[in-house]
């Protein structure tokens, strides 16, 4: 007789994930204009006059 497979992910990964989009929603506005700050500063660097 065969054993049912086991669950491999249990409620603390859930809870993981769970946390983890919740950090994203709340951290993606900051990130987004460090990301825009990070691009215009490499423009400007390279010498780019736009």
């Amino acid at each position: 007789m065969r054993k049912a497979p086991r669950p491999t992910a249990g409620p603390l990964e859930s809870l993981g994930r769970w946390w983890d989009a919740r950090l994203e929603s709340l951290l993606a506005p900051a990130g987004g204009a460090l990301w825009g700050e990070m691009k215009q500063n490499a423009q400007a660097l390279s010498g780019d006059a736009r």
